[in-house]
């Protein structure tokens, strides 16, 4: 959004906000303008409009950080991984990496945002049919750590930070896959 576009943005946002008896002052404009500097005012204007209009999000009136997210997030809170094949159908993981920087390409999740098509992609799939997607990441995370542990620029960034007294906050690196909290303790 251009500097040029706070009018536009005020009028956007005096309309809106009128409707939940509010008003917008120039500090609160300014707090906007920073928050959604990166989106051009046409998406602004349709993403206030899509959150008055939401059933849920239309209860209360929009916060720059609500709008953020509608336009980070494609469209909405509900976005899908754009992952189909013929064999196996549409992921149902949310996607959460855009192709596009602004957010307005096709979103995919973690999954397939390296491998979209062939066997592989074809499982992950078939997984987000029936493993809920926080046991998937969570699993996903503990491999990631495992994988870490053998990679020598993981390996030299721990040391960095252990040579400067910091202590590691990943936990999930010293897992094996599938390994819970209680395996852990004991």
């Amino acid at each position: 959004m251009l500097d040029t576009d706070r009018d536009e943005l005020r009028k956007a946002l005096t309309s809106a906000l009128g409707m939940y008896d509010r008003d917008i002052t120039d500090d609160a404009l300014d707090t906007w303008m920073s928050a959604l500097r990166y989106y051009p005012i046409e998406r602004v204007r349709n993403a206030i409009k899509a959150h008055m209009e939401s059933a849920d999000d239309g209860k209360r009136a929009p916060r720059p950080v609500d709008i953020w997210r509608r336009l980070s997030s494609g469209s909405g809170k509900s976005t899908t991984c754009a992952a189909a094949t013929l064999a196996a159908g549409r992921c149902q993981y949310p996607g959460v990496f855009s192709d596009a920087t602004d957010g307005s390409g096709q979103w995919w999740c973690p999954w397939h945002r390296e491998t979209r098509i062939g066997p592989q992609a074809d499982r992950y799939i078939e997984a987000s049919k029936s493993v809920p997607y926080e046991e998937a990441a969570r699993q996903r995370v503990a491999r990631m750590g495992v994988e870490a542990n053998d990679n020598p620029y993981v390996k030299a960034l721990r040391e960095r930070m252990a040579s400067h007294g910091r202590k590691r906050t990943d936990q999930a690196s010293d897992r094996e896959p599938g390994q819970d909290d209680e395996d852990l303790a004991a």
